[in-house]
């Protein structure tokens, strides 16, 4: 069986088209495609192009000025009222809207095990993961992430899982504050070139929250934090183990002979109790916090433990469905 179109089927393609194809329709689409991409960017000094700007300015991403609702938790499903549900208010219709060849690519290439609404009004919402087995604090967030997607489902978005760069602060040499921008840049750039309408960014380690807000931010979409939240504390000696301060409080001891190599040693299988990131108020529990201060975190889940039953509720049943509501409702946001 041969795989592909003959020219008969190119011309019955071509008719299908609100104009002729050239050289750059691969890109751009028909003419009448072209000149609204063209449309949508907003080119200055010091501004990013982001293409979901007109649909914020004429009426199509309906959103208010200043979403307040998100501030309390018994608020969030207000939020709802600001999104109107139709495919011609989402970002992400200039991808899947159209009947041309390239609207026909970018439909038809998503469609694997995917609702077959997906594409007539659902917000599609990208999940940004900082999952990594080399970023010890954020390998519990595919199991986040699984509660999320149950969460965007619920609250009808379409979830797709967006994997992002991950620096972990204990393994990353010389410093992972020398790839933090870099992570930021990469994040918002897949972003900005995806079908997106909106995004939860899973972070936890100390530079993965602050990279994805910066992202969120510079490309402008709705976004949403969920923090992988702190570890429990281990015990050693009967005491508390503050995990990136009992390390240097022991490795002192030894220094001062008051502790046993071997007793160090033995601290080491101590200190990590659990899954999350560190529990000291060092970088990650204050990045997360700052999140939340924000407004772009759910109230008083920056600082639950992730083996805590609180930490997965709010991701879930029935608040995950509301919380995801926050992505087409237009806020939390940047402008």
């Amino acid at each position: 069986m041969e795989v592909g179109h003959g020219a008969g089927e190119e011309l019955r393609v071509r008719a299908a088209h609100t104009g002729p194809l050239d050289v750059d329709d691969d890109l751009t689409g028909t003419g009448h495609r072209r000149r609204k991409l063209l449309d949508l960017v907003r080119a200055g000094p010091g501004q990013d192009e982001r293409a979901h700007h007109r649909a914020a300015h004429d009426g199509r991403f309906a959103r208010s000025t200043v979403c307040l609702c998100f501030m309390t938790f018994r608020n969030l499903d207000r939020c709802t009222v600001h999104w109107k549900g139709s495919m011609e208010r989402l970002r992400s219709a200039q991808w899947y809207e159209g009947q041309d060849r390239n609207a026909y690519i970018h439909r038809a290439w998503m469609r694997r095990g995917v609702p077959g609404d997906a594409f007539t009004g659902r917000p599609q919402i990208a999940i940004a993961n900082t999952a990594s087995d080399l970023t010890p604090c954020n390998a519990h967030l595919n199991e986040v992430a699984a509660s999320v997607r149950n969460g965007v489902y619920e609250a009808g978005g379409i979830p797709l899982d967006l994997p992002v760069v991950s620096l972990g602060e204990t393994q990353v040499r010389p410093t992972a504050m020398l790839w933090r921008n870099m992570a930021a840049m990469a994040t918002e750039e897949m972003l900005r070139a995806n079908p997106v309408d909106g995004v939860v960014l899973l972070g936890g380690c100390d530079k993965t929250i602050p990279s994805l807000l910066m992202a969120a931010a510079s490309v402008d979409l709705p976004a949403v934090v969920v923090p992988g939240g702190p570890m429990l504390n281990g015990t050693f000696r009967g005491g508390l183990l503050g995990c990136g301060t009992g390390v240097w409080q022991l490795s002192e001891e030894v220094r001062a002979g008051t502790l046993s190599q071997e007793e160090f040693t033995r601290s080491e299988s101590a200190m990590i109790r659990s899954r999350g990131h560190c529990n000291t108020m060092g970088t990650a529990s204050t990045m997360a916090l700052v999140a939340e201060a924000l407004g772009t975190v759910v109230p008083g889940t920056a600082g639950t433990p992730p083996p805590t039953a609180g930490c997965w509720r709010p991701r879930t049943t029935p608040g995950g469905s509301r919380w995801t509501w926050w992505v087409p409702a237009g806020g939390p946001r940047r402008s």
